[in-house]
C-alpha cells in the first residue's frame, strides 16, 4: 500500500468540528492509500478515514464541494446515530478533504456472507427490523442515498445498529421525504439484497417497511418498485461485470487454444483436461475415469473422475462441414455459456459456476470447445426428483411456483435461457432449491422481450408436462404460477395460453 504523500495534508485551511482532534494530530497520522480514482483518493489510519477530492474547473466555478456536502450529511446522520463521527473538512486549491471516524464493525456485504447464514429465524427478523428502521430514519431526515450498495452500510458493533458511510452521491431534501421520494429510495435499496436474502426474508423487510410506508402495501406499487429495482440491477451489472471478470478470471493462449479460468484454478488441472480432450485420439468413453452422460450430435457431456474432485465437462463439436463454417462467424458456445454463468452469479441467480473453458480455433475438430464445472450428483438425479414431486398434488404446485419465480427473477434480470427445460435445472432432493445450468443458448439483454419470455415459459411448461400423464394440466398450472409473478400477464392468461397452440 502507498503512504500518503507529505503534500496531501500540508497547507490546508481546516474546519475542525471535533474538539478531540487537532490539526497537528492529523498531520502526524500515518495514512495509507486504500482506494484511488482519477479525482478521488481514500486513505485510512488506525481510527480514521480520509477522503481527498480534486475538484474540476466546473465544480470550482459553480461551488460544488463534495467533501463539504459529505461532512454536513455525516454530521446530521451522526446526531441520529446513523453515521460515524465526522472529524474535519479542509481545502487547498482544487483539493478538498473530509475526515471521519472509522466504524467498529463490518460491512453489510461481509455481514451477510459470514454471519447471516448462521443466525436463527428470530435473530434474522431482528436485524431486518433494524434495517427497516434505518430506512425510516433516513426518510425522516430527508436523505436520499442512490449509492446504496452493501459496502456502504456497516454494522456498528458499539451501537449494535446499522450506519452509513460513503455519502458522496447522497443528498438532502428540504424536510422529510415524500411518499414518492421514500419509494424512490427503496428502489436503490432492494437490488443489493437480492442475492443474499430469500424471498421469504424479503417479504419480512417489506412488511416492516409497510408499517411506516403504507404505499407499498398496494400490489401495483410493489410491482412498479420491483420493475425499477430490476432495471437498476441490469444497468449496474452491465457496467460493473467487465471489471469484476477481470479481477476474478484469467484469459490466456496456450498451444493455439483459448483458455479462460477462475483465479482459483491452477494450470495443472487445465493441462490434464486439455490432454484428455484435445491431444488424445480415440473414443473418450474408453478413457479411464470418464463416464459419458450425454452424447448427442452437437455436444458430449462427461463426468471426469479425478483424485482432487470430479468434473462435469460440457464438450462442443461440429455436426458437419457447413455447420462448422458457420461457427467461424459466431461467438463460440463455450464463451457464451461462460459469460452467462458469471452474469447469473453476480445477479444472485443460482447456477453451477464454471471453473474454466478451453476453446479451439478449429470448428471442425472432434471437440472444438468445452466448459468445465464442479461435479454435482444432483445433475443426474434432478429429473427423477421432479418426476416424483409432480406425483403429489401439493408438492407439485409448490414446485411449479418455485420454478416460475426462479424463471421470472431470471427474466427480470435480463437473462433469456433459450433452452429452459427442467433437465437443465438442478433440483435438490426435496425441491427446496434450484440451480440453472447449460447456458449455451443464453442471452443477456437490457430488457427481455415478450417473445423471449413466452419461449422460455412454454419450453419449461412442456418439459414438465412430459413427466406426468396430465400434460395439459401441468402446462396450465405452470403458466398460472408464472402469471402470478408477472403482473402484466395476469389479465392475459387465455391469450398467452393460446400461443402454445
Amino acid at each position: 500500500m502507498e503512504k500518503s504523500p507529505p503534500f496531501i495534508l500540508n497547507g490546508f485551511t481546516w474546519e475542525l468540528k471535533s474538539p478531540l482532534v487537532h490539526k497537528k494530530t492529523l498531520l502526524k497520522q500515518d495514512f495509507v492509500l486504500i482506494k484511488e480514482r482519477p479525482h478521488r483518493k481514500v486513505f485510512q489510519c488506525k481510527g480514521l478515514f480520509l477522503k481527498a477530492y480534486k475538484l474540476s474547473g466546473a465544480e470550482l466555478l459553480f461551488g460544488r464541494d463534495v467533501a463539504r456536502k459529505e461532512y454536513l450529511l455525516f454530521e446530521a446522520l451522526y446526531q441520529k446515530r446513523r453515521a460515524p463521527k465526522p472529524v474535519a473538512y479542509g481545502k487547498r486549491g482544487s483539493w478538498r478533504i473530509f475526515v471521519s471516524k472509522r466504524v467498529p464493525g463490518q460491512s453489510l456485504e461481509v455481514f451477510l456472507k459470514e454471519k447471516w447464514p448462521g443466525l436463527s429465524h428470530s435473530e434474522k427478523k431482528k436485524y431486518l427490523k433494524k434495517f427497516s428502521t434505518l430506512l425510516k430514519d433516513l426518510a425522516a431526515l430527508g436523505v436520499i442515498q442512490p449509492d446504496f450498495h452493501l459496502d456502504n452500510v456497516f454494522w456498528d458493533e458499539n451501537l449494535e445498529d446499522f450506519v452509513l458511510i460513503d455519502l458522496q452521491r447522497a443528498w438532502f431534501k428540504k424536510g422529510p421525504l415524500s411518499t414518492v421520494e421514500a419509494c424512490e429510495q427503496l428502489r436503490y435499496v432492494i437490488p443489493p439484497f437480492l442475492k443474499h436474502l430469500s424471498k421469504k426474508e424479503m417479504l419480512y423487510v417489506v412488511s416492516f417497511l409497510s408499517k411506516w410506508q403504507p404505499e407499498i402495501r398496494r400490489r401495483d406499487s410493489r410491482f412498479f418498485l420491483s420493475k425499477l429495482a430490476y432495471r437498476d440491477v441490469r444497468t449496474h451489472l452491465r457496467k460493473k461485470l467487465p471489471r469484476r471478470l477481470k479481477k476474478a478470471t484469467v484469459t490466456q493462449r496456450d498451444k493455439g487454444l483459448l483458455v479462460c479460468r477462475s483465479t482459483s484454478i491452477g494450470d495443472g488441472l487445465i493441462k490434464r483436461v486439455r490432454e484428455l480432450v484435445f491431444e488424445q485420439k480415440g473414443d473418450l468413453a474408453l478413457h479411464e475415469g470418464v463416464d459419458v452422460i450425454k452424447n448427442s450430435r452437437h455436444t458430449m457431456c462427461l463426468k471426469y473422475s479425478m483424485p482432487d474432485g470430479d468434473l462435469f465437462l460440457k464438450c462442443y463439436r461440429s455436426s458437419g462441414r457447413l455447420k462448422g463454417l458457420s461457427y467461424l462467424f459466431r461467438r463460440p458456445r463455450s464463451l457464451r455459456s461462460w459469460n452467462a454463468a458469471w452474469y447469473l452469479e453476480n445477479v444472485g441467480i443460482n447456477t453451477i459456476s464454471p471453473l474454466f473453458l478451453i476453446q479451439s480455433k478449429n470448428p471442425w475438430g472432434h471437440i472444438y470447445g468445452l466448459v468445465a464445472y464442479p461435479w454435482h450428483k444432483q445433475i443426474k438425479e434432478s429429473k427423477n426428483i421432479v418426476k416424483r414431486l409432480i406425483q403429489d398434488e401439493r408438492e407439485c404446485y409448490a414446485l411449479f411456483k418455485k420454478i416460475a419465480l426462479f424463471i421470472y427473477d431470471m427474466h427480470e434480470k435480463g437473462v433469456f435461457h433459450g433452452d429452459c427445460k427442467i433437465t437443465n435445472f438442478v433440483v435438490s432432493q426435496g425441491g427446496g432449491s434450484l440451480s440453472v445450468f447449460d447456458l449455451d443458448s443464453a442471452g443477456i439483454y437490457k430488457a427481455l422481450s415478450e417473445r423471449c419470455r413466452i419461449k422460455d415459459v412454454f419450453v419449461m411448461a412442456r418439459s414438465l408436462g412430459r413427466l406426468t400423464d396430465e400434460k395439459d394440466k401441468a402446462v396450465h398450472l405452470f403458466l398460472k404460477a408464472y402469471c402470478q409473478y408477472h403482473l402484466e400477464w395476469q389479465g392475459r392468461f387465455d391469450e398467452i395460453l393460446s400461443r402454445k397452440l
